[in-house]
């Protein structure tokens, strides 16, 4: 069945640029330095998300006439800062990007390793319509090659470096997309957030760190730039 998309809470459009090919190997090593191509930043896709349990909106009567329904999206996700080549041992690289690279060329006011994201989002339903809610996240990366290498990793490697992309006020970039699905698929798709814990004592305002370090934002709306 087709997705019916609709748009929203998008800063930045992402366009259509093929990523490095994979790079891996059995026993992989560990670089220190990002020899940056100077490149400009691009952005591309996370692949989509479910983020919603399924829902029915009713079909027209006399006694619902016009009425809509609410589809609602509520829990926390990590998107995590992403590499084409997986012998790298570093797990501190979102650090070596920081230093390579021009902090102006930024999509995002850091780059880094992962951001956990509150999803508070609601879509309406027309009556009859049924369907459930996907989130398709932005990052942002770029590309060079690796340098100082040990282990199997060659030095000149290249590589493809991305992290999430959010903006000031918390706002995390990405398309949301009102699924369609038949009644009958409905109970297929629950919430996947349903047996989320939450904390009572947990403080709502977001946590900023640098690189190397977790990220928790929240989502709010925004509009698409064409």
């Amino acid at each position: 069945m087709v997705p019916s998309i609709l748009f929203n809470s998008v800063l930045l459009l992402a366009v259509s640029i093929p990523s490095l090919a994979q790079t891996s190997d059995t026993t992989g090593g560990n670089c220190t330095i990002f020899d940056w191509d100077h490149k400009a930043p691009y952005l591309r896709e996370y692949p989509p998300m479910r983020v919603s349990g399924a829902k029915t909106c009713p079909q027209q009567n006399d006694k619902n006439s016009n009425m809509t329904c609410a589809l609602t999206a509520s829990g926390d996700e990590l998107f995590p800062a992403l590499k084409n080549v997986t012998g790298l041992h570093n797990g501190y690289w979102p650090s070596m990007v920081e230093a390579a690279v021009d902090k102006a060329s930024y999509l995002a006011p850091a780059f880094n390793d992962s951001v956990i994201v509150s999803i508070d989002q609601t879509r309406i339903l027309q009556p009859g319509q049924s369907g459930y809610l996907n989130l398709t996240a932005l990052m942002f990366c770029y590309t060079g090659a690796l340098s100082n290498c040990t282990g199997a990793l060659e030095n000149g490697t290249g590589v493809e470096f991305c992290a999430p992309v959010w903006q000031h006020k918390y706002i995390i970039s990405g398309r949301w997309q009102v699924v369609n699905i038949s009644k009958d698929e409905v109970s297929k798709y629950p919430d996947p957030y349903a047996n989320e814990v939450k904390d009572p004592g947990e403080s709502a305002a977001p946590r900023l760190e640098q690189a190397g370090w977790m990220v928790v934002l929240g989502i709010t709306l925004g509009t698409i730039l064409l």
